[in-house]
């Protein structure tokens, strides 16, 4: 068996006072929902490498693992991205950690750690429609963010801003992760995105984060920055 209660005492060896209440900032909705210690996400993701060289059975791991410390959850959501294992367990133990996600910070990192396999693309897009019309905010948040992960690119750009498109829930960490896409959209391919923008489809909220997301890129060119004002609500 695993030893949970070790890597308990590990993570709270780790905690950092002022990390963590500069983190609590970040998410304060999280605050009254689980204990923060303050642990930086490179020591989280170096602890989840740890794990996955020693433990033998990480289903070990999953089954013992518990949600008392924020970091606790983090750390289980980058063990699940970095894992390496055949794709359909893979997917299985995605699933499993979706409705744990508490705020954009687990999402995000978590997202960020998986890797999706070019062969494995279409398959991994079908994975992402539940989730994508989910009525859960983080579920939402989550397929959107792993479609600007993995999708901004030149094979699935027409496929991601049409998905785009379709993503209506009205909750605020979706319409950021929808602004933040188009975002991506329009600094790696502008002649396929302005025509978006230029149809005034997405709500006010989100297109209007969308342009400021442009116009604060260093990858915007100065000339586009000023071209996309007129595409503000």
């Amino acid at each position: 068996m695993y030893d949970y209660p070790q890597l308990k005492i590990t993570l709270q060896n780790m905690a950092d006072e002022k990390y963590r209440d500069f983190h609590q900032k970040l998410v304060p909705d999280v605050k009254s929902q689980m204990l923060f210690l303050g642990i930086p996400i490179p020591k989280l993701r170096k602890l989840a490498r740890e794990i996955l060289a020693e433990c033998d059975n990480i289903d070990d791991y999953f089954s013992s693992a518990d949600n008392e410390f924020y970091e606790e959850v983090m750390l289980r959501g980058i063990v699940t991205g970095l894992l390496k294992c055949d794709y359909q367990k893979k997917l299985a133990y995605i699933t499993d950690f979706v409705p744990l996600i508490t705020d954009w910070a687990i999402c995000d990192t978590f997202c960020s750690s998986i890797r999706i396999a070019h062969a494995d693309k279409e398959n991994f897009y079908g994975f992402l429609q539940p989730y994508l019309t989910s009525e859960k905010e983080f579920s939402v948040r989550f397929g959107v963010v792993m479609l600007l992960r993995n999708y901004v690119c030149e094979d699935w750009i027409a496929v991601t801003l049409d998905t785009l498109k379709t993503v209506t829930h009205k909750a605020y960490y979706v319409q950021m992760a929808v602004a933040w896409a188009l975002c991506e959209c329009y600094i790696k391919f502008p002649e396929q995105t302005l025509p978006l923008f230029q149809a005034k489809i997405f709500d006010k909220f989100v297109q209007n984060k969308a342009v400021q997301k442009c116009r604060e890129s260093r990858r915007v060119s100065d000339e586009d920055k000023i071209r996309l004002l007129q595409y503000r609500f």
